[in-house]
């Protein structure tokens, strides 16, 4: 099934959203531990739990929750010389992931924001 013009989706989408792909949510592996703490916004899971529950090797879940934490869309606290992620409890952060979340009950919009983020991550 061929897109159409995903360019012209992207383009049209809220700036903010856009920057939140481009800066934050730039990898797959980015956008599945955020979906995964969207959906259990109360979870405090340590990189381990949350690629279990995800499916997911334990390096890459790693390495995105510490950028996700980084970028302040996560909390991280360490707890015993163990990293414990969990959602953010900044207001605008959140927001934004909300935003986010729900553009992307859209189709369309979902299709070509996982199309722009490979796109991008190769190019």
């Amino acid at each position: 099934m061929q897109f159409r013009d995903p360019d012209t989706i992207i383009r049209n989408t809220n700036p903010a959203l856009l920057t939140l792909l481009d800066e934050r949510l730039n990898t797959l592996v980015k956008w599945d531990v955020m979906q995964f703490f969207y959906r259990h916004s109360d979870a405090i899971k340590t990189a381990r739990e949350i690629a279990e529950a995800l499916s997911r090797d334990l390096d890459s879940v790693a390495h995105a929750a510490a950028e996700l934490a980084d970028t302040g869309l996560l909390e991280m606290q360490v707890d015993a010389s163990t990293a414990l992620y969990m959602l953010t409890g900044n207001d605008a952060a959140r927001q934004e992931i909300d935003a986010f979340m729900s553009a992307c009950d859209n189709p369309k919009f979902r299709r070509c924001a996982i199309q722009y983020v490979l796109t991008t991550a190769a190019g």
